[in-house]
């Protein structure tokens, strides 16, 4: 059960939205994308559904394709400012997964 749930929260949580994601999309639309993948990701992590190096593995590759995507300075800054200061992000222990 705790595979099939994993699988779940990975395929649903990264793997469609991006196939689906707009290629006019916004810096807003991109911030709000990945801050909820990433709070995703956490949320699974907290509830041990993902493993340390799953987890962290993945909120890298959020954290480094967000900041990739992201072109205008003070959202890109408050990007990384939720993934490292967020107080939902340092609770469950996502903070210190990210590079």
């Amino acid at each position: 059960m705790k595979f099939r749930i994993t699988l779940f929260v990975i395929i649903s949580g990264i793997f469609i939205p991006i196939n689906s994601a707009n290629a006019n999309s916004t810096d807003r639309d991109a911030y709000y994308f990945y801050t909820g993948s990433f709070s995703s990701i956490c949320s699974a992590y907290s509830m041990d559904l993902l493993s340390e190096k799953d987890a962290s593995m993945i909120l890298n590759s959020i954290v480094e394709v967000g900041n990739e995507d992201i072109n205008d300075l003070n959202t890109k800054k408050k990007f990384n400012n939720f993934v490292k200061y967020d107080k939902l992000n340092i609770k469950d222990g996502c903070s210190k997964l990210v590079n």
